[in-house]
């Protein structure tokens, strides 16, 4: 435009349609000319940001400084759009939980997921491994006894079950029920009254102790939230029953172990007490006892003291310093040991008595409740002090890894969490076994 004496489009559109006058922001305030558009647009009406007001005068004049929110006072319980958004944001948390939970089973090296599947899958002959669709890590694996062709996951696979031999997956409980009759005639199978909704697998009415099978792969974290194991034992205490949640990999692998567990913690025996000799056993002697005999093994200890019948020990407990400050003073008995039920409240609380005697310092147990010992331990004189936080495992499906045992820094993906019940803090008392337990 400079030939006809304009500087810009702009001036000339002012000198031919607006008598040479640029216009104004129409805001009002500013005095500022807007963005000139173009020859057939013109200018803009407003300085770019000028036409909003500020977020004050926009409340002023939308009258927001004194508005109540519209849901103040209400519930999903009384109001529709309330409920409606509720169920939305449920449904979207159980599609995020769904997600997560398929990510943790994708994300396996197919490799050592094989290698995994041909040394524990006895019953399987491994055939081909691939990915599906989703990108989810199949086997394709052929029953030795039914050769019957199937899919399956690796932590499924590593449960080592056919589910055309044995469709509920249910033979193991079927062993473990015979096994339990032999101690209790009683015993049932499950039985729905106990912690209702959920069923426990075994009841034995006479001593009112109850015993969950646990599959690691269905009670994984996959499955099963960090806390439904200890919310099902808090039930079961509440209602007076000793609930045990018994591991597949430890029924597999320590059955002898398991059943003196159960009789422990289900014995009715309680008069051969003035027969028993009390005294002190070697570290070894205490090693060969606990890992043939208690359901958790062998654990270090400093002071190992037993009680005796007819020359033979029938139970043992293992005591140590703790290792944790918080406990300093105290001694910390890590592993209690009754071989054949015989006299365990009794016999528990006399050798605790003779070693906090001998060691000169009150002692203290932490429990896992999942065991179903609550009830032993607080009739012998123990008193519960505090409540930690559930322990738990890492499990690959075939069998259950100590934590502190494995190194998920570098992304370990085969594996996953299985959580235990509630650790309780219980110190004894001498003297308070005789006070009425408390149900919670």
């Amino acid at each position: 435009m400079s030939e006809h004496g304009f500087e810009s489009t702009a001036s000339a559109y002012c000198h031919l349609y607006l008598s040479g006058m640029y216009p104004e922001c129409a805001c009002g305030k500013c005095k500022l000319s807007p963005h000139f558009v173009s020859w057939n647009k013109g200018f803009r009406k407003y300085v770019k940001g000028h036409n909003r007001p500020s977020s004050h005068e926009h409340n002023q004049l939308a009258g927001k400084n004194n508005a109540k929110a519209w849901s103040r006072g209400l519930s999903a319980e009384s109001n529709d759009s309330l409920r409606s958004a509720s169920n939305n944001l449920k449904k979207t948390l159980a599609d995020k939980r769904r997600k997560d939970r398929a990510e943790k089973i994708n994300q396996l090296d197919i490799s050592i997921s094989s290698e995994k599947i041909k040394k524990y899958c006895t019953n399987f002959e491994l055939i081909e491994n691939s990915y599906d669709r989703e990108g989810n890590v199949v086997f394709l694996m052929k029953c030795k006894s039914c050769s019957a062709i199937q899919r399956k996951i690796i932590f499924d696979a590593l449960g080592n079950i056919c589910s055309n031999c044995d469709p509920s997956g249910a033979k193991s409980h079927i062993d473990l029920y015979r096994e339990v009759r032999t101690i209790d005639v009683d015993t049932v199978i499950s039985c729905d009254s106990i912690v209702p909704p959920d069923d426990v697998d075994i009841f034995m009415p006479l001593s009112l102790t109850a015993i969950d099978y646990n599959r690691l792969y269905f009670h994984s974290e996959v499955f099963k939230n960090r806390l439904y194991h200890a919310e099902k034992s808090r039930y079961a205490s509440s209602s007076g029953v000793n609930l045990l949640h018994l591991f597949e990999d430890e029924w597999r692998d320590r059955k002898e172990a398991c059943l003196n567990h159960i009789m422990m913690i289900a014995s009715q025996k309680e008069n051969v007490i003035s027969e028993l000799k009390i005294g002190e056993i070697s570290a070894r002697e205490k090693s060969l006892i606990l890992s043939a005999h208690h359901l958790e093994g062998d654990a270090e200890s400093s002071y190992n003291v037993a009680a005796f019948l007819n020359e033979r020990p029938v139970a043992i407990i293992a005591l140590r310093k703790p290792r944790h400050k918080s406990y300093e003073g105290l001694y910390e008995l890590v592993r209690y040991c009754n071989i054949g039920g015989i006299a365990p409240r009794a016999v528990l609380e006399t050798l605790t008595s003779s070693a906090e005697h001998h060691l000169s310092c009150p002692v203290y147990t932490v429990i896992d409740a999942r065991l179903g010992t609550e009830k032993l331990f607080f009739d012998a004189g123990f008193r519960k002090s505090r409540v930690l936080e559930p322990k738990y495992w890492w499990t690959d499906g075939y069998q259950r890894l100590p934590r502190h045992k494995i190194d998920t820094s570098c992304g370990n993906s085969s594996l996953v969490k299985i959580w235990g019940g509630d650790l309780l803090v219980y110190e004894y008392k001498k003297g308070a076994q005789s006070a009425p337990r408390k149900t919670e």
